[in-house]
């Protein structure tokens, strides 16, 4: 069975697909297109009666090459609940989810920063396609994660740089692979190739050394802006939202 990696963008997945990508018995995939192929294959296969044992093919066929025991396939709507609940008609089992997350404040600054916008922070936040792709991630895996949430192993980009092997064990026991010591020593991965691609040069390039950004998203955000933002953390118990939803929400949403 594949497993999945997804997460909030800028909160570490391309680092800990690095990190995963260490062990000899594991392939992780970059950015993948897998998931939104499945899905376009699944709505025109819709009355086909074998329409499971034609998806489960091409998700075989993906990775055919590949002779890794642990195969993660790295997409951002993989935590979307009917894309999960296809995935168990496919395979007889909920997919097994590894997704990392940081609080939104954070991801917006680093997003910005990244973005090397001249735009005020409140003039970029409302018209920026990367905040709007921010929104859409933080839905996908939010409605995942509520409604299935023992399917997912939660990465915190906090614990995940300050205690990397920790973090990594709790993978290694959510999927059932041995416990294997990482390298500090960071290699860069395949998403690093394509930032030029999507216009924002060093978006996954990767230190050689895991750090964290010091940058305070009070100081960048200001107080007003920080207060509204903070503290939506779904996996926490601070949570004071409710999940936003595509559309003229969303942008009622951005522009409040």
């Amino acid at each position: 069975m594949i497993y999945f990696l997804s997460s909030l963008p800028r909160s570490g997945s391309t680092l800990l697909a690095s990190l995963l990508g260490q062990r000899n018995d594991t392939y992780v995939s970059g950015t993948s297109d897998l998931c939104t192929s499945m899905w376009s294959l699944c709505l025109a296969l819709e009355s086909y009666p074998a329409k499971n044992k034609s998806l489960r093919t091409v998700l075989d066929a993906q990775y055919r090459g590949i002779h890794s025991e642990f195969i993660f396939d790295k997409g951002r709507q993989w935590p979307v609940p009917h894309i999960m609940e296809t995935v168990q008609k496919i395979y007889g089992e909920m997919p097994k989810i590894v997704a990392t997350v940081r609080p939104m404040v954070e991801c917006i600054i680093s997003f910005y920063q990244i973005d090397k916008s001249h735009l005020p922070i409140k003039e970029w936040i409302k018209t920026s396609s990367l905040m709007e792709h921010l929104v859409e991630s933080y839905n996908y895996l939010s409605e995942g994660y509520k409604k299935y949430p023992d399917s997912f192993c939660l990465i915190e980009y906090d614990n995940l740089v300050d205690q990397t092997q920790v973090e990594l064990n709790r993978i290694s026991d959510f999927i059932g692979a041995d416990r294997v010591t990482f390298n500090p020593n960071i290699q860069q991965v395949e998403d690093s190739t394509k930032d030029n691609e999507w216009g924002l040069d060093g978006m996954h390039t990767l230190r050689t050394t895991i750090e964290r950004d010091t940058f305070d998203p009070r100081t960048v955000l200001g107080l007003d802006l920080y207060n509204k933002y903070t503290s939506w953390d779904f996996w926490t118990d601070t949570q004071k939202y409710q999940p936003w939803t595509y559309g003229e929400t969303t942008k009622q949403f951005i522009e409040a």
